[in-house]
């Protein structure tokens, strides 16, 4: 529940507040008359279609209000001028199924001549920076953004990623070619939508000779944005009298069956930015068909967004079927998977390969292939569970097949519908079954006469469903609700309906005259037409009260002697029974054994309370009732009867004797004015007599002579109110370990009667019981609102896809919304993964500014060189690496003395470009720190020597806390430049020690804690570290890398040991030089004297 309020003076739900105003909003029931319109550019009558579309590099965005009692450019302009006098500025949320952000709308000016808000966005703030699938993203605008005031929903598109508008589809076709359509019967409309764009649609025409024409639009066909084109001219330009029977649009290829074959598209997804080429086909050979049998065949593909849903499931579930449909040219069907370039039998098992297969689809959620088959004198739908690699099928099914009658030979079913988004599946043709458990057992919906239906379409938000049949009827129905109504019928030229991305149902037809296209559309007001839906009922209901507000009907089939027409069945639980005296809401239908003619009961609410019959009318209300038992039916005589004019009347007949605490009697003859007959519809409560003043008389409010009532859908009266997580998001990622809870509340506009009642107002069921653990929990508080809380988790470890469906069964198809499905993924969540925690932590903005300082004053970021290449082991000058960093192809890369530097390293972002300015290098490419994105790289973070890292990462989520990465993980840490001059130090805890002395474990050896990893560098300049998060702990390749440039380092070795020594060599000459030059001026010299230095004795004794 959400309370919208909002300073001004204005109307609220026809409640005239001033300089105040407060709305309460219910989830799917009330809507404001105000309201918000948004585009990116206005329609020639001036509106505003709530569509954006993002072409080129900026979103323009013009909003405004509008009040849908002045809808008018004069009233839509003089409420925006009012609210932009008063400062109000709205805001814009896009979100998809796994990205969100708002975008607040600038102050306008208020002397502009255009009074609306005005916005141009960025294209690199609209998407993530990996993000290359397309899909329709949903937008909210609202006055403000705190209390939601006029939310409005829309939708965003950007056409520069939706494949299929990337291509021309044959020669263009000018109208005037091929209008008018000689021979309108012989024409039909083949339609085909994008799985992940619904607003973007491709119309063929089958039936023209001459030409295939065929359209591409995303606008309705209103003119911007339609192509035509000649089909045949792609196909095969050679081939004469080519007719398109039938054609399937995936995510990634077009196929089209004509009586010649089948062609394939070339991938689509691999076209040129800014330039259509022409889309190739290539003509597939198929050789279990033979050459003129393919006007016997059908595709039959159930479309699913798998870009969206961010599962590796489009190798090998993304099929296509191609179906026979005649019994003499083949039995069982072919299937063909991406690329289709080839096709073959689906093998059924046993009896069931004889049987004729007449449709097949494949359940991603179940991995079930649910064919259904003609028998001899029925039909059976059967399910195998498929191999997801190949499509084998066990040999034995699911269940034992499911048999459909065929009554009076009048039954033909020719269809299988699988919901995408709710997995029930329906069998149609004469009839209409669904299914909400997988083909095991089908509730009939329809059984048409003279009429079949050949399509389905089910809404893209909500839970409507529509089924198209070959006269031109379209009945309409609601997901959760068993019932079908008719909403038109008989249109004289083919057709066919187009959902879009908001669920807006638009008419197409062909149009006959010389217009700019051949495709008119018209939209269908469903609510409307629903409204005015009544159907009359003939038989009499006979009303037992229980309290004032609720009662109990009891149907008569007998009173007249002839079978009704139309009598209540289980369909009509829900529905509103009217009459001219007030109206009743049918809450529960029993069918009865009874022989006294009353067949069926039905349990109901009081919705306006019904008038009993005036005394003037039926006088007789002014007597006594004596009752007796006259064999199967009652004998009730009036007391003291006057005239007969006082007494019973023939008009009696039909209508009830009701008062409170006993039973009711329906009169079923009048013998006289005193005597008539009833019977009892709780005759255990039957009193022997009636008194006066105590009873009344009721006229039934069925029908019978001239009184009549009609059931109708009514207004609604049931809410479904999920919470704020769910609300806006139903596509929940579990990852291993991971649990989600949600809670879903319903109630009704008579909560007060509820209190007594054990029966559940929703039904939940899930298409993958073995994939999920769902623990549903329901409560019903005081005043009877039902509270379903649900917990989900993925116990086994296993990636697939599971629907919870949540079902309001009792509701009316008025109300928006009668079930509510959330699609489960058991992968990898879109926005998870590794972040690098940088220390200090530095935002973009800073990183791109300049140079920034720490607290030491030390600068933080070191620039590379234009080409900068990272040393490897072999040395500085020899770079090993893949990796050139700040990448520039117009400038020479050095260090490429050596071949095996020649041979290695390689552009990326900058391959085939001509500079760095054409690298197209964005500020997120130049933040990053992935390996694939180098080329922008122009400076990273500076260490000095020696380097230690002490590096931390989180896991994160969008939506959900950081998780740190911890000693519960197991990582390992890579080097991407072939750098091995570092060290790695860790401490590992108990569970890493066994992992590490587990044999099975391949690469144990590198596993790492990731919380006590520290680094020590020993080298220079880059290193590139990439850390990667064992397998086994999460769905997700969880990776990320960091960049450091290590300055200041000391020379490798052997340089150190060599300069030692050289050092130590120079300084040992220059002190031994020294040393002589210190003796040489020193030094006294002595001269040595010639001779012995001793005397002779002779001498010293003759001295």
């Amino acid at each position: 529940m959400i309370m919208q309020c909002r300073l001004s003076t204005t109307f609220c739900n026809n409640i005239y507040l001033i300089n105040f105003w407060c709305c309460i909003t219910v989830y799917g029931l009330a809507k404001s008359r105000y309201s918000m319109h948004v585009g990116s550019q206005r329609s020639e009558d001036g509106i505003l279609s709530n569509k954006l579309y993002l072409d080129g590099s900026f979103l323009n965005v013009i909003c405004e209000a509008a009040d849908e009692e002045d809808n008018t450019p004069t009233g839509r302009h003089a409420l925006t001028q009012s609210l932009l006098l008063r400062g109000h500025t709205p805001t814009l949320q896009i979100f998809n199924s796994s990205w969100t952000r708002d975008f607040h709308f600038p102050r306008a000016q208020r002397n502009t001549s255009d009074k609306a808000w005005r916005m141009t966005i960025p294209r690199e703030q609209l998407s993530n920076l990996d993000e290359d699938f397309s899909e329709e993203w949903n937008v909210y605008v609202m006055l403000d953004h705190s209390l939601e005031v006029f939310k409005t929903k829309a939708s965003f598109l950007d056409l520069n990623k939706e494949p299929i508008l990337q291509w021309h589809l044959g020669e263009l076709l000018h109208y005037t070619n091929w209008l008018p359509i000689t021979d309108i019967d012989d024409v039909q409309i083949l339609q085909v939508t994008s799985p992940c764009t619904a607003d973007v649609i491709i119309v063929a025409l089958s039936g023209v000779q001459s030409v295939i024409p065929i359209c591409t639009s995303y606008n309705r066909f209103m003119g911007e944005g339609d192509a035509c084109y000649d089909l045949s001219q792609a196909l095969c330009p050679d081939c004469s009298n080519l007719l398109l029977l039938d054609m399937v649009l995936t995510s990634t290829y077009l196929i089209v069956l004509t009586n010649r074959g089948v062609f394939v598209s070339e991938k689509m997804t691999k076209f040129n930015r800014g330039y259509k080429s022409q889309l190739a086909f290539n003509y597939i050979n198929i050789d279990d068909i033979q050459q003129g049998h393919f006007v016997h065949y059908k595709l039959m593909h159930t479309p699913e967004c798998f870009a969206a849903l961010n599962v590796g499931l489009v190798s090998y579930v993304d099929v296509i079927f191609l179906v026979s449909k005649s019994s003499y040219i083949e039995k069982s069907p072919l299937k063909g998977t991406a690329p289709y370039t080839s096709w073959s039998k689906v093998e059924f098992p046993g009896t069931y390969a004889v049987s004729q297969t007449v449709a097949a689809v494949v359940d991603i959620d179940r991995y079930i292939l649910i064919a259904l088959q003609r028998l001899q004198a029925s039909y059976q739908v059967v399910s195998f569970v498929f191999d997801i690699n190949d499509l084998t099928m066990n040999q034995r099914p699911t269940v034992p097949p499911f048999v459909i009658p065929n009554s009076n030979n009048s039954t033909s079913l020719s269809e299988l519908c699988l919901s995408p988004k709710t997995h029930l599946v329906y069998a149609v043709g004469s009839q209409v079954l669904v299914s909400d458990d997988g083909a095991n057992s089908f509730t009939l919906l329809l059984e048409l006469v003279d009429d079949h239906v050949i399509e389905c379409q089910f809404a893209n938000q909500g839970n409507d469903v529509y089924f198209i049949t070959n006269q031109s009827s379209v009945y309409f129905g609601s997901i959760g609700v068993k019932r079908l109504v008719l909403l038109m019928q008989n249109i004289q030229s083919p057709m066919s309906i187009h959902i879009s991305h908001l669920d807006e149902v638009y008419v197409m037809q062909i149009s006959n005259v010389a217009a700019p296209g051949f495709i008119t559309t018209e939209k269908l007001h469903v609510q409307r037409l629903i409204e005015a839906i009544e159907d009359k009922l003939s038989c009499p209901l006979s009303a037992q009260y229980i309290t004032a507000k609720r009662l109990l009907l009891f149907e008569h089939q007998n009173l007249t002697g002839t079978p009704c027409n139309r009598t209540l069945h289980m369909a009509d639980i829900g529905t509103t029974l009217t009459t001219s005296d007030g109206q009743i809401l049918i809450t529960d239908i029993t069918h009865l054994n009874r022989a006294d003619g009353f067949s069926i009961m039905a349990a109901a609410d009081v919705v306006s309370p019904l008038a009993f019959e005036k005394l003037s009318s039926e006088p007789a209300q002014n007597y006594n009732i004596t009752v007796s038992s006259d064999s199967s039916q009652l004998h009730l005589q009036l007391q003291g009867v006057l005239g007969q004019s006082e007494g019973w009347q023939q008009h009696s007949v039909g209508k009830t004797i009701i008062q409170p605490g006993l039973s009711s009697i329906l009169i079923l003859s009048v013998e006289d004015e005193r005597v008539a007959m009833g019977t009892a519809v709780l005759p255990s409560l039957v009193n022997t007599e009636y008194l006066a003043g105590r009873w009344f008389m009721h006229s039934s409010p069925g029908a019978f002579g001239e009184r009549s009532s009609s059931l109708s859908e009514g207004v609604c009266h049931h809410q479904l109110v999920p919470d704020d997580i769910i609300a806006k998001n139903r596509l929940i990622y579990l990852d291993m370990g991971d649990s989600f809870e949600f809670s879903v509340t319903a109630t009704t506009k008579e909560i007060g009667y509820l209190r007594g009642s054990n029966k559940r107002l929703m039904k939940l069921t899930v298409s993958n019981r073995y994939l999920v653990h769902v623990v549903p929990e329901y409560h019903r508080d005081r005043l009877g609102i039902e509270t379903l809380t649900v917990e989900v988790h993925n116990p086994i470890n296993q990636q697939g896809s599971s629907t919870i469906l949540i079902q309001l069964a009792q509701s009316s198809l008025t109300c928006p919304h009668t079930s509510l499905s959330i699609r489960f993924i058991c992968g990898c969540p879109a926005t998870k993964h590794l972040h690098y925690l940088q220390t200090p932590k530095i935002t973009m903005e800073e990183f791109l500014e300049g140079d920034k300082k720490d607290e030491k004053n030390l600068p933080i970021f070191r620039s590379l060189s234009v080409n900068y290449r990272p040393p490897s082991t072999k040395g500085v000058a020899i770079p090993l690496s893949d990796n050139i960093y700040n990448a520039d192809p117009s400038m020479p890369v050095p260090r490429t003395k050596y071949l095996i530097s020649k041979e290695s390293g390689s552009f990326k972002q900058c391959a085939n470009a001509r500079d760095h300015a054409d690298c197209n290098c964005t500020n997120e490419m130049k933040y990053s720190s992935l390996a694939r994105y180098s080329d922008c790289k122009e400076k990273v973070y500076l260490v000095l020597y020696p380097g230690r890292l002490e590096p931390r990462f989180v896991i994160r989520q969008y939506g959900k806390a950081d998780i740190a990465l911890n000693g519960s993980f197991a990582v390992a840490l890579t080097e991407l430049n072939d750098r091995e001059d570092f060290t790695v130090t860790n401490v590992p805890t108990p569970s890493l020690e066994a992992m590490k002395n587990d044999p099975n474990i391949v690469d144990h050896d590198t596993f790492l804690t990731p919380d006590t990893i520290k680094i020590t560098l020993l080298g220079s300049e880059l290193y590139h570290f990439k850390m990667t998060v064992v397998h086994g702990f999460s769905y997700c390749p969880l990776e990320d890398e960091f960049q450091v440039y290590v300055h200041l380092a000391p020379l490798p070795n052997p340089a150190p040991l060599v300069i030692i020594a050289l050092t130590s060599i120079i300084i040992g000459g220059i002190i031994f030089v020294i040393y002589l030059f210190y003796l040489n001026r020193h030094f006294n010299y002595r001269p040595r004297k010639h001779g012995s230095q001793c005397w002779h004795p002779h001498h010293v004794q003759h001295q």
